[in-house]
């Protein structure tokens, strides 16, 4: 299981990553609403961004789980703590910073939620590192890469359904 975290993390830091690299403009908004105007935000984005995706290869080769699980955790809680502050000052744009890219909004509640778990995800990897990928066996290896990418798949799932009874509960009003 904690292979399956791993890799869930390095996915979750990898993808957040290229989003921001690929579609910066959201975040770059929201950094402007949410710090203040002066803060160089496009590059800020693209730190955060080259951030991610280090610290995402960096749990995908797992040579350091722990130091690599401690560093997600810590960069969690801050994006978490980001979260809140932008939900108080800039809530129009907290919706529109394609942290994930732009299908991959989600409401303040929600992300919040999602980081709560992945700081979970990141403790047990913390608690019980996994081996090294090339330490692991094959069956090991896919049931982990099963495993983390059924968590997400699951993810996305309740996102979807959440988005549509929203919807739905919209239309019925």
């Amino acid at each position: 299981m904690p292979a399956a975290l791993s890799l869930l993390l390095a996915g979750v830091f990898l993808a957040s990553g290229a989003a921001k690299l690929r579609d910066p403009a959201g975040m770059v908004v929201l950094l402007r609403q949410a710090l203040r105007p002066t803060v160089p935000a496009f590059a800020l984005t693209r730190a955060l961004a080259a951030a991610e995706l280090a610290l995402g290869a960096l749990l995908l080769v797992g040579v350091v789980p722990r130091v690599a699980a401690v560093v997600a955790a810590l960069v969690l809680v801050a994006f978490t703590v980001a979260l809140r502050v932008a939900a108080r000052r800039a809530p129009a744009a907290l919706a529109s910073c394609h942290c994930f890219g732009g299908a991959g909004d989600a409401p303040a509640g929600q992300a919040l939620l999602r980081n709560g778990l992945l700081v979970v995800a990141a403790a047990v990897v913390v608690a019980w590192p996994p081996a090294a990928p090339w330490d692991l066996g094959a069956d090991d290896l896919a049931g982990g890469a099963t495993v983390a990418v059924g968590l997400s798949c699951a993810w996305q799932l309740a996102a979807a359904l959440r988005r549509t009874w929203a919807a739905g509960a919209g239309e019925l009003r």
